[in-house]
């Protein structure tokens, strides 16, 4: 449907009570402003990279419009609710689904609106390789920049740890999981359960972000409510009048005129209207056969910059549809190239993950009653009705997982630690997730079809024997703690599964990164430099996490958003 001011006002509505924030009223910012024809920087995105810097943008004194092809939010509780972010993940009215690729999250905030809330500052050695390999400076300063988000905007948090000791069987996970680390604690783990105030297992992982061994992961969330860059952006919204958040609203293309500068954006163009995007008709998740109706087309004008933050897949996919990418794959598709940049769409990367499973005879104590978000869950209510300075002690204020191994396989490149082995339980079963930093791996997306609003093709590559060694070195390490722990039989692969083939059958992770890689002026596979331009543009940057050279750390968002606050004081300066 066309968007007008009585939809904007409905959805502004909505996301301010979904989020706590005041309705803007009259000033409706979100799905709104169909008025709007120029802005001085264009945001296509809301997620982790596009947030933080529309944020700022505006903030700066300077016309900032955001585009984001999702709605505004989906059910509220998938949302908030720490333990709810498994529903959050499957929610239909903001999940996308590529052929070939795990879902992925298309509403304000992005990635970070269904994601597990794990926030893991990367190892400092991903921030040193950028800044070596592109000659940018900056690069070396994001220690001083996770510092200030930190204590600006993003808050972290460690759930109470005691609901989960107070379960016998999750008692005997946590003290399997700490033999496996060769770690202890102060106090014996029954005398912590036992304790009158919260009890965390490990001290903040992101104080030593290089350290390996046990650690209770932080969580984005504030008081027990998750917390990212919705909320930047939504606070900046609200007291900036020179910010517009337009959701439903699909980029098409990126207008380009040449000049003594190179090819120039001048406008964006656009269609309006609900679940345009082919990733909403396709999804398994959800009832919205068909997609959206075809949407109102529009072009806003840029007087400064277009700043492109559409993730992984959509951000080459724009790319490409603006004549910016590969010359015979754009021709192949019927675009006329405006620069030819091979490395568009190349060197997907994406952390690998499987998982083990055991299955316990009874629920676990910790989560009886629970039904994780259907009508009448009792946990649900419990969390509701506890005063927000003690939700991180009610069940449903922690993201579930409480128990982290960070380590180096036999595998690792350059010291770095390439693996994560965390656990999380549900009604009966425990499932150990083994995740593949640093992968080896790559594969590629390009264009199904010129229509914007199709999928791309998304090929993850061949499966890496490396990468493939290192998981199975972390399975190991999963099933010696549940065999320790002893609380229930192995589902999952099985103890009689092909270790090998299970493996390498799992190619795929909600980690996608590096198809419009940076790099240095005379490597031909580059697409942005250090201060994320695109080659041959004068004003089109890319600041997302298609932009890194590797998938950095393991848990990639947060490198995501202080990649925004460095492209943001890089633009500023370029203004």
């Amino acid at each position: 449907m066309g968007l007008t001011r009585r939809n904007a006002l409905t959805g502004a509505a909505l996301v301010a009570a979904a989020t706590g924030l005041p309705t803007p009223g009259a000033r409706a910012a979100l799905i709104s402003a169909p008025e709007i024809d120029e802005t001085d920087y264009l945001v296509i995105g809301s997620g982790p990279g596009g947030a933080p810097i529309a944020a700022n943008l505006a903030e700066a004194g300077y016309r900032v419009l955001v585009l984001e092809a999702g709605p505004a939010h989906g059910d509220p509780a998938f949302y908030d609710v720490p333990a709810l972010h498994p529903r959050a993940a499957t929610d239909p009215a903001i999940t996308l689904t590529y052929p070939g690729a795990n879902p992925r999250a298309a509403t304000l905030g992005g990635c970070t609106a269904q994601h597990g809330m794990i926030t893991v500052y990367p190892d400092p050695a991903d921030w040193d390789e950028l800044q070596q390999l592109t000659g940018d400076a900056g690069w070396g300063e994001m220690w001083e920049v996770w510092r200030r988000v930190h204590a600006t905007w993003q808050p972290t948090e460690l759930a109470d740890a005691r609901p989960a000791l107070r379960d016998p069987r999750l008692l005997r996970v946590a003290a399997a999981v700490l033999a496996e680390a060769g770690a202890h604690t102060d106090r014996g783990l029954v005398q912590l359960s036992l304790s009158s105030e919260p009890v965390h297992l490990s001290r903040d992982c992101n104080e030593d972000p290089a350290a390996r061994g046990f650690f209770q992961p932080p969580q984005a969330t504030r008081d027990g409510r998750r917390y990212g860059p919705r909320e930047r952006l939504l606070d900046a919204d609200r007291r900036q009048a020179n910010l517009t958040v337009l959701t439903d609203a699909l980029a098409e293309r990126i207008v380009l005129e040449e000049d003594a500068g190179g090819w120039r954006a001048v406008a964006v163009d656009y269609r309006a209207g609900r679940h345009l995007y082919g990733g909403f008709a396709d999804s398994p998740y959800n009832g919205f056969a068909g997609g959206g109706a075809a949407g109102e087309s529009r072009s806003v004008r840029v007087a400064k910059e277009v700043i492109v933050a559409a993730g992984a897949f959509n951000a080459p996919q724009l790319l490409m549809l603006s004549g910016l990418g590969p010359r015979d794959h754009l021709t192949e598709h019927g675009i006329e190239t405006r620069v030819d940049l091979p490395g568009v769409g190349a060197n997907l990367q994406d952390h690998r993950l499987v998982t083990v499973v055991t299955r316990a005879d009874e629920r676990f104590a910790l989560l009886d009653g629970c039904s994780f978000g259907d009508e009448g869950d009792p946990c649900l209510a419990d969390w509701r009705r506890t005063p927000p300075g003690e939700r991180l002690s009610s069940v449903y204020g922690s993201n579930g997982v409480l128990f982290g191994l960070r380590r180096g396989s036999r595998a690792a490149e350059d010291g770095r630690a390439d693996l994560f082995v965390f656990g999380t339980p549900s009604a009966r079963d425990f499932t150990w997730t083994v995740l593949k930093g640093y992968p080896r791996g790559r594969g590629t997306v390009r264009l199904a079809s010129a229509d914007p609003a199709a999928t791309p093709v998304v090929d993850h590559g061949p499966p890496d024997a490396a990468d493939d060694a290192a998981l199975i070195e972390g399975v190991d390490a999963a099933r010696r703690i549940a065999k320790a722990a002893a609380i229930g039989d192995e589902v999952t692969p099985g103890p009689d599964a092909d270790l090998a083939a299970y493996v390498a059958g799992e190619t795929r992770g909600h980690h996608a990164s590096g198809t419009n890689r940076m790099g240095a002026p005379d490597d031909p596979g580059a697409v942005v430099d250090g201060r994320l331009k695109v080659r041959g543009t004068a004003n089109v940057r890319v600041v997302d996490a298609s932009a890194f050279i590797r998938a950095p750390g393991l848990f990639p968002w947060l490198a995501t958003a202080l990649l925004s606050e460095k492209a943001s004081a890089d633009v500023l300066r370029d203004a």
